[in-house]
């Protein structure tokens, strides 16, 4: 009877040892988890093939990297908003400060400063 106790642990030892880039891959929620179940089931009995379910489910996953209770990190760069109008002819969007339209050549009122007669 030990021995059959022995080979029974030895097995449930094996499984969860083989099944460990499964668990990884679905409590990381990585983003191409089922691939990384299929590679584990199908190419894990093979050394090179659960070195690699292990290896993809180890990565994938960019984060950015924050302390508990700390808002995460706005972007650094800012697109620069500029005023914009549209042409009265084509409809096209152009900066404000544009004399002649991009798009169908239409050329824009030259607009007085305010108090300039």
């Amino acid at each position: 009877m030990e021995p059959l106790l022995f080979l029974l642990m030895a097995l449930a030892l094996g499984l969860i040892i083989y099944f460990i880039p499964t668990v990884i891959a679905i409590e990381r929620k990585h983003p191409s988890w089922g691939s990384v179940i299929a590679v584990n089931i199908f190419l894990g009995w093979t050394l090179l093939g659960w070195v690699a379910a292990l290896a993809w489910s180890l990565t994938g996953i960019s984060r950015p990297a924050t302390t508990p209770g700390q808002a995460p990190a706005q972007p650094t760069h800012q697109v620069a908003r500029t005023e914009e109008k549209t042409c009265p002819r084509c409809a096209e969007t152009v900066k404000a400060a544009a004399k002649v339209c991009r798009f169908c050549g239409h050329e824009f009122e030259a607009k007085q400063p305010p108090g300039a007669a």
